[in-house]
């Protein structure tokens, strides 16, 4: 899903205060951070958001979002570095907000049963390939299929 350039005191309005900055994108892996995005820095089960916030601020995070306790006093920075207590649950409302607008133009067909479900969602996916320009994906528990006017990205 693919965002414009929002404004970080919105996207954390009744979260924190935060500064009317604007942003790119939004990510929780320091690897994929480029110009413009917020950073957060989440714990997870085997590493720490916190410690590759210098790493997302050397690849142009614009502003990093963290959970404290979390000692930042080594980190020399002229971009916001905003706490969120809870920031874990948090970051299901945030990101809601941040893709607020494509979500709601967003049309979900969803196939299920015992058999036959690729068959069916591959015969689906070729239709819409064939007769709309619509960008969509299929994605399935063996595949994922991105289709832009017509061109197949295989992932």
């Amino acid at each position: 899903m693919k965002s414009k350039a929002h404004n970080l005191k919105d996207l954390l309005y009744g979260i924190t205060d935060a500064p009317p900055i604007r942003y790119n994108n939004i990510c929780d892996d320091s690897r994929y951070v480029n110009k413009g995005s917020v950073f957060f820095a989440v714990k997870g089960l085997s590493s720490d958001g916190c410690d590759f916030i210098e790493s997302a601020i050397n690849s142009g995070a614009c502003a990093v979002v963290y959970e404290p306790p979390y000692d930042l006093s080594n980190i020399e920075t002229s971009i916001p570095i905003i706490a969120v207590e809870d920031l874990k649950l948090e970051v299901s409302n945030i990101v809601s907000r941040h893709y607020e607008s494509s979500i709601n133009e967003m049309s979900i067909i969803g196939v299920t049963g015992t058999n036959g479900k690729t068959t069916v969602s591959c015969s689906l996916t070729s239709r819409l390939a064939k007769y709309t320009a619509a960008t969509f994906d299929l994605i399935g528990r063996i595949l994922h299929i991105t289709y832009i006017d017509n061109y197949i990205d295989n992932k």
